[in-house]
């Protein structure tokens, strides 16, 4: 059998675009093994260890972003929203029971997220034990969500330091990424502190990215949709999103089950050989 790994990346609204991607790989039967994700993508990534339905983690993004009162804003030096509301009801997702506390372990793909430790400046991984608040430590965007507190760690959203955390997952033979991390704002002379400053954070992310994929020893396929002028906080065209997504995850699909049908082969020999 041919272990598969699909890595999410953060991104924001441009999630959406994930879930296109996720819905071309379920309808040609691409089976995955394990999952990592980063911001956006450890969410979609986590409803989709629990249950591998694209329809279903679109329903819970759409009542996320209809829910007027979903953002506890703090008015803090910390950030701008809790993410307390945010948290409880992304729990109620994966709960059965309220007294519950969904763990890693019940999922029934394994997962890994990460996030970053602000005060270390490391990369935090997660894998095991109380999956919402890792969700929420990798979702919380500086400035924007406060900051969390996990097992002694300050953490902030996992795409500072790591925004496609391929590297995450090590016993696999193949990859398939969807990096929906690359955003270009229009910059000229007259642009606003905060389109600067995003800029810049996007900039050394898609360094990152570029850099990291350079020392991938594992075979992967790269979806990239075609979205990179889609704010990360627009959620106005969320089904234009998924369409993206799915027209180019459609460009790769053929790519993708030849080379994991080549693995497989490969496989077999090696066995035969034996």
């Amino acid at each position: 059998m041919v272990k598969i790994g699909l890595v999410l990346s953060g991104g924001g609204a441009r999630g959406f675009a994930e879930l296109g991607a996720l819905k071309v790989l379920k309808k040609h039967n691409i089976q995955v093994h394990t999952i990592a994700g980063c911001s956006i993508g450890a969410l979609i990534g986590a409803c989709y260890a629990h249950d591998p339905d694209p329809e279903a983690i679109e329903q819970l993004l759409i009542k996320i972003k209809g829910k007027k009162d979903i953002y506890d804003y703090s008015f803090s030096t910390k950030g701008l929203i809790k993410g307390q509301k945010l948290e409880k009801y992304i729990s109620e997702y994966f709960n059965d029971s309220p007294k519950k506390v969904f763990k890693f372990e019940d999922l029934k793909i394994p997962l890994f997220i990460n996030a970053t430790d602000i005060v270390s400046q490391r990369e935090i991984i997660f894998g095991s034990g109380p999956l919402v608040p890792a969700v929420m430590a990798s979702l919380s965007y500086p400035g924007f969500f406060t900051t969390r507190k996990i097992n002694g760690n300050i953490c902030v959203d996992g795409g500072v330091v790591n925004p496609l955390p391929f590297n995450l997952l090590t016993d696999v033979d193949y990859l398939i990424l969807v990096d929906v991390s690359k955003q270009n704002i229009k910059i000229n002379e007259d642009s606003n502190f905060k389109d600067v400053v995003l800029q810049a954070s996007l900039t050394m992310q898609r360094v990152i990215v570029e850099k990291s994929l350079e020392g991938c020893s594992v075979p992967y396929t790269l979806i990239k949709p075609d979205i990179e002028y889609h704010g990360v906080m627009e959620f106005d065209d969320l089904t234009e999103l998924m369409k993206k997504g799915e027209i180019e995850a459609n460009k790769h699909i053929e790519k993708i089950k030849k080379e994991i049908t080549e693995i497989e082969g490969k496989h077999k020999s090696i066995i035969v050989q034996l």
